[in-house]
């Protein structure tokens, strides 16, 4: 038996202690409080807040970083979990979506090393959001056959902060002969369809000329100002070098 898991039902013995001030005490997670209750068969006494609802803005900013980096999955038909993750040189953008999202986000900054994927070892910075229905609700919206997708529940809550995060996440600049450059947005898991849809709605919305590409949608020259001028003030300093 652990020493925490020994200094655990010590307190619980005393009846002084709810298992949240347990938790705090040893500086344990509840997951682990949850392990040690169904071992022992102990009642719960913690108390599940779920977040019922977001305000527009907030799901314009959970759209954005969704159709980015960020991530939503089921484990179960009640349980939807989900989170996002950054290389350790963007910690201040890490930390910026966890303020922006901190109605879902748990508080934690965690670390982790990683060597699969895109991030081939790299340190990367992560965060959890908290399981809750409304991630469910989110999630049916907008996974197809757990495929993204940008459909009507997306192109409705898309504002500038979402082309932002959106941008930070998954975009690049691009440049050339003469000082040229514009932008692109990498869409390499969406089908025609998504791509078709984003590229109508920068045009419908703001005006901003692209073109479809294999690959995602690339901003046309002649709309690169206005481009940067509508991502620019959600740009955190360790993403300036994309504009």
């Amino acid at each position: 038996m652990k020493k925490n898991e020994i200094e655990y039902l010590k307190l619980k013995e005393s009846n002084k202690l709810s298992n949240t001030e347990i938790a705090k005490l040893l500086h344990l997670g509840r997951s682990t409080i949850f392990n040690y209750q169904k071992k022992y068969n102990l009642k719960s006494d913690f108390k599940r807040n779920y977040i019922k609802e977001l305000s527009l803005y907030e799901t314009s900013i959970l759209i954005g970083t969704l159709l980015g980096d960020a991530w939503l999955t089921r484990s179960s038909n009640s349980s939807y979990r989900g989170g996002f993750s950054h290389k350790i040189d963007n910690k201040d953008y890490t930390v910026y979506k966890k303020e922006l999202l901190h109605k879902i986000c748990i508080n934690k900054l965690n670390y982790k090393f990683s060597n699969t994927g895109y991030s081939n070892n790299s340190e990367q910075y992560y965060i959890r959001f908290k399981s809750s229905p409304l991630l469910k609700s989110i999630y049916n919206k907008l996974y197809i056959n757990s495929k993204k997708r940008i459909n009507s529940f997306v192109l409705n809550h898309f504002t500038d902060i979402s082309l932002a995060l959106y941008y930070q996440d998954d975009g690049s600049k691009l440049k050339g002969k003469n000082n040229w450059y514009s932008y692109k947005l990498a869409m390499y898991d969406y089908d025609y369809e998504s791509k078709f849809n984003l590229s109508k709605l920068l045009f419908d919305k703001w005006g901003i000329y692209n073109s479809i590409t294999k690959t995602g949608i690339s901003i046309s020259s002649k709309s690169r100002l206005k481009f940067k001028y509508i991502v620019s003030p959600y740009i955190v300093d360790s993403m300036k070098y994309k504009l």
